[in-house]
């Protein structure tokens, strides 16, 4: 027996209720799996935790089974709609670690708003099917003196053939929301998207970066097209050094989160195609995968 069960009652992912109808039997190794899979990323959709498993229609219904123990479940605050006809976003609960045991991995949680943790976990699932072996970094936050620069994630992708190539990343994740900038005699001491690109400078004139890395870029994602065809780079070419500028990658999400028939596919990886930039106040394409590649040629010769 993998469940024991409670008591009958309609199940709602949606309103789950305050007890679990099932409770697991112990060591249940399907459920062990799909949770340990899940616990990589703190907000998961429901298609991506089934794209990791051969069979699609027996792990939906494993999945029914941990929302309905409350081991996963539907993050607070998420809503649509058309929430019972999209995919939903899934977490594991406290309950789903506790099955886990000293399974549990040690790794920092975000306690962002759900939106922007969920466009991040997403981003991260895509970053770690380049191909190339991707790292997170763990990085303090960076005292820039009257302000900290904290991204949103650190990490580096080694591609390896003959020679290695490596690059480092700085992640910055912008769910449409952040403010693009705000009255020049007040906008010091809140995030916009203009003081984010200062803080950015100014970790680059003063070569912080040398402290964690040999060199390093910046990654932004946003979910609204303009603001990463038009907006974004405007204030780049306002605040941005030329020296500095291509150091700064651009790169638009489908915005799933207003419609989640927007969300890529699983294997289809966004983050292999293709990001934005400037070049001497110019935009010009720039591909990660395509640039290691080279970059590991390169030092073949």
């Amino acid at each position: 027996m993998e469940t024991l069960a409670i008591k009958r009652r309609r199940f709602s992912a949606f309103y789950p209720g305050e007890k679990p109808q099932l409770t697991l039997a112990p060591d249940s190794r399907v459920h062990l799996a799909i949770l340990d899979a899940m616990q990589d990323y703190d907000i998961l959709p429901s298609s991506y935790v089934k794209s990791l498993f051969s069979s699609d229609g027996y792990i939906r219904q494993r999945l029914t089974e941990l929302q309905k123990g409350h081991y996963i479940g539907v993050p607070e605050g998420w809503s649509h709609p058309e929430k019972r006809h999209r995919v939903r976003p899934l977490e594991v609960w406290p309950r789903g670690f506790q099955y886990l045991g000293d399974r549990v991995k040690k790794r920092t949680r975000g306690n962002d708003h759900v939106n922007h943790k969920y466009l991040r976990s997403v981003i991260e699932f895509h970053r770690d099917r380049l191909a190339g072996k991707v790292t997170s970094l763990q990085v303090s936050p960076i005292d820039l003196g009257q302000r900290m620069l904290v991204p949103d994630n650190v990490w580096m992708i080694e591609y390896s053939d003959i020679e290695k190539a490596t690059m480092y990343f700085l992640q910055e994740d912008d769910t449409g929301t952040e403010r693009l900038r705000g009255h020049e005699r007040f906008e010091f001491g809140r995030k916009s998207l203009r003081t984010m690109l200062q803080n950015y400078v100014q970790y680059f004139d003063d070569r912080l970066y040398e402290r964690h890395f040999p060199t390093v870029s910046v990654l932004i994602h946003t979910t609204k097209h303009d603001r990463a065809h038009e907006t974004i780079p405007d204030l780049i070419r306002e605040v941005v050094p030329e020296r500095w500028q291509p150091r700064v990658l651009i790169m638009g999400i489908p915005d799933f989160l207003s419609e989640p028939l927007l969300l890529p596919e699983p294997n289809d990886n966004m983050l292999a195609s293709d990001y934005i930039r400037l070049r001497n106040g110019e935009l010009e394409r720039f591909n990660i995968m395509e640039t290691l590649k080279a970059t590991e040629l390169r030092k073949r010769r």
